[in-house]
């Protein structure tokens, strides 16, 4: 018996000697009195004994994202060859990383998950991958040559059938949130970069269907790490020419109410809300407006959320069923005209800049318009040229025959309101549709001329 112990014992040192373990502990706690803001949300003790990691290096830096934010929670220094870490305040549940300085390459990714020790060990022919237990570059590794074939399957970006089928033949449904994690993140990351290279290719409905279909929203790690995942979503909600708002609120209100759960439904509005507004398109400022209000995303904005404010104040009084004040300009003749005086059942208004190369396109278009149908649908044009400059204004307005609608210009005397600011307007032209009839309330903002005349028939 004790020679066999012997033998063991000799074996389990060899192995020590020639194999060492690299460990990495992080030991997560309950937070105390934790309030409802803090759902979801973990205290961690990090304790890194790692040489190789450690060795060379004065200091460490624990970096994280918020759905794509990046943010650093901590830094510790190198004593007695170890590095701590231990929160000063709860953190989002996710995955974080361990980096030598901000910005620079992971030097290993810690998983925090509630009410869990993370154990990240690499031994050679030794090492153990359990559910909380992941040697770096593991799963990287298993999924390479799946985050291949997606990018090197044109097929796969337009194709459900396809890509579903190479996604199933790797693993039909992920066995836990780590494993989901890093399958979709290599998918997506993958998807995305083969988009870069078809610029033209949106992202079919039926392929968003499916991915969401397969992730589990309550997967903090999907929300709160460096994913492509939300990159993924705003994508297809924002570059796939989806104007149709209902369904927009409806795809979103089904994502943001999946992970309530763990603290990341703010997160979340916050990142598709600034994603919505990258766009600049007016056609999505009724999402902005419904992301703002309905998550109250004031607190949640950072250093944007004054100029978010503002915004959103612009949005809200030009949203649809929004009442317009008296506009009031001046004419060539110097004769001031007011938009309570037009009698027609509707008003298009008209800002626009002789400058502007839509504007020397669109304005004649819209003029044939008024000349062939303003009788038939019952509008007047009330067109204010912006920029202050008489003299191109005069001579297009000649070219083109303008003066025989509402044709006034901000050069030729004070207006009632200042257009650029009230109606926020960055490009022109810009056109409004107005209901005359309705207390002169807006219908429509920004739409094509193609638009704009359905809307009125």
């Amino acid at each position: 018996m004790n020679n066999r112990f012997r033998f063991w014992a000799i074996c389990a040192l060899l192995v020590a000697v020639f194999f060492p373990a690299r460990t990495v502990r992080a030991q997560i706690e309950e937070p105390n009195g934790c309030m409802t803001s803090a759902r979801g949300m973990v205290n961690y003790h990090i304790l890194i004994v790692d040489q190789d990691i450690v060795s060379n290096h004065n200091k460490l830096y624990l970096e994280g994202y918020h759905c794509g934010t990046l943010c650093y929670l901590d830094s510790a220094t190198v004593k007695n060859g170890k590095v701590k870490f231990k929160n000063k305040r709860p953190v989002d549940m996710g995955v974080y990383r361990l980096v030598y300085e901000k910005g620079g390459p992971s030097v290993w990714d810690i998983i925090l998950l509630k009410s869990h020790t993370v154990l990240m060990t690499y031994r050679p022919f030794f090492n153990k991958v359990g559910n909380y237990t992941c040697q770096p570059g593991f799963h990287a590794m298993n999924y390479a040559s799946l985050s291949d074939k997606i990018y090197h399957n044109p097929s796969a970006l337009t194709s459900e059938d396809t890509f579903r089928q190479i996604v199933d033949s790797y693993i039909g449904v992920p066995g836990n949130m780590i494993e989901q994690y890093y399958l979709f993140d290599n998918v997506l990351s993958a998807y995305l970069a083969a988009l870069q290279q078809n610029p033209q290719q949106t992202i079919p409905k039926s392929i968003f269907d499916y991915v969401v279909s397969k992730l589990d929203l309550m997967n903090p790690l999907i929300w709160n790490s460096k994913s492509s995942i939300p990159p993924f979503i705003s994508k297809y909600l924002t570059d796939s020419q989806i104007f149709d708002t209902e369904y927009l609120i409806s795809t979103l209100e089904s994502l943001l109410s999946g992970c309530k759960e763990h603290n990341q439904t703010h997160y979340l509005a916050a990142y598709l809300f600034n994603a919505f507004w990258a766009t600049g398109d007016p056609a999505y400022d009724p999402i902005l407006l419904y992301l703002y209000d309905r998550y109250d995303l004031t607190c949640w904005l950072g250093d944007r959320a004054r100029v978010a404010k503002r915004k959103m104040d612009v949005v809200q009084r030009l949203a649809p069923g929004a009442q317009i004040p008296e506009l009031t300009a001046y004419d060539i003749n110097g004769k001031q005209h007011s938009t309570n005086d037009i009698q027609t059942k509707y008003t298009v208004l008209w800002f626009w800049d002789p400058d502007c190369d839509h504007c020397q396109e669109e304005t004649p278009i819209l003029h044939d318009i008024y000349q062939k149908q303003a009788d038939d649908l019952g509008f007047e044009v009330f067109a204010v040229e912006v920029n202050d400059d008489y003299d191109r204004w005069k001579a297009f307005s000649e070219k083109h025959g303008l003066n025989d609608w509402i044709n006034l210009s901000t050069s030729m005397g004070e207006t009632s309101v200042d257009y650029i600011e009230y109606f926020d307007i960055v490009t022109t032209p810009v056109i409004l549709l107005i209901d005359n009839e309705n207390n002169h309330t807006i219908i429509a903002r920004q739409t094509t001329l193609e638009e704009l005349v359905r809307a009125m028939k």
